[in-house]
């Protein structure tokens, strides 16, 4: 009489394959994790060095905001140029009046700038979800009387 065996996993077998997927998984949710929390330590120190980039003394820039309501940035070299911050394919840019472009940040959802008592707060949101605010070091743009 022929024996009618089927071949099938005992529950040693089982359970190893089970921990090894199981230890598997945990070394994707630990990648995952990691690379989520280097992601928003980039954010972070890039949104530092775009606001050392704008407070930067070398380049001078003061702030204003005349008659059209809207905030710009004057480079005491260039009292004619206006330099504008602008957001453009989630990336944000500082543009001048005469047509120049710098990318400064990338991943950006929405930014904004608003005067309080003659201080420019800006607050700038990424795509990952980080929100950041901070007071610019910026004096406000005093025309030099001749």
């Amino acid at each position: 009489m022929p024996k009618n065996r089927q071949k099938s996993f005992t529950i040693i077998e089982t359970v190893i394959s089970l921990g090894i997927f199981a230890i598997i998984l945990f070394l994707i949710q630990f990648a995952v994790q990691y690379t989520n929390q280097e992601k928003a330590t980039t954010n972070l120190i890039s949104y530092h060095r775009m606001l050392m980039q704008l407070e930067n003394n070398d380049r001078a820039y003061y702030w204003s905001d005349e008659k059209s309501q809207q905030i710009y940035f004057v480079s005491e070299d260039k009292i004619k140029q206006k330099i504008f911050l602008r957001l453009k394919n989630h990336i944000l840019q500082l543009t001048t009046s005469d047509g120049g472009t710098m990318p400064m940040l990338a991943a950006v959802d929405k930014f904004k700038l608003t005067v309080n008592d003659n201080k420019v707060h800006f607050s700038l949101l990424f795509d990952s979800g980080e929100n950041y605010e901070t007071t610019l070091l910026l004096a406000k743009y005093q025309p030099k009387e001749e």
